[in-house]
């Protein structure tokens, strides 16, 4: 069983970041999409920073701004993990969230300090599992750590909380 809770972890975890990504790349579709609304200040940055002015003047010529900056999101994307707070944090600036994990915090009456503890202690047993095969290679022989199915539970109610929250703050959107 110890191995299936390490598998739920692991899952769990790159389960988000999948979701991050994806709930991500489709508000930034959205967002551009509707000429209406201002870009988040995260988001006009980034994407000065993929489009240079020659290819921005080409796209706007050509009409396919929005694809542009999606491909080179998808690009970008494709190149980076969003399992540690840090690195969602950031993604979702791009889409207007410019404090994710305190929204999450309030939506699900939690404390904002112990939620991002909570998914960055998952997110590294989540690279232990995945990278050192759980064994505390400090000692010798490596000595393989302890899991509980409590463990796999607590990791799948946290990251399936902070799914949801954003699923709600993004008004649905993926």
């Amino acid at each position: 069983m110890a191995d299936a809770h390490r598998a739920a972890i692991v899952l769990s975890v790159s389960a988000l970041d999948a979701y991050v990504r994806t709930s991500c790349l489709e508000r930034i579709r959205v967002i551009i999409a509707d000429k209406s609304r201002e870009l988040p200040t995260a988001l006009s940055t980034e994407i000065k920073k993929f489009l240079k002015d020659d290819h921005l003047l080409e796209a706007a010529r050509k009409d396919d701004l929005l694809s542009r900056v999606e491909k080179a999101f998808r690009q970008d994307f494709e190149r980076k993990s969003f399992q540690w707070v840090k690195n969602i944090t950031e993604c979702l600036q791009f889409a207007g969230f410019e404090d994710v994990f305190h929204s999450v915090a309030v939506s699900k009456s939690m404390n904002e300090d112990n939620l991002k503890d909570e998914l960055n202690r998952f997110t590294k047993r989540r690279h232990s599992i995945a990278h050192q095969g759980d064994y505390d290679l400090s000692q010798n022989p490596p000595v393989e750590n302890p899991i509980r199915k409590k463990d796999a539970e607590d990791c799948i109610k946290l990251i399936t909380r902070i799914a949801e929250s954003i699923h709600s703050l993004s008004g649905g959107c993926v």
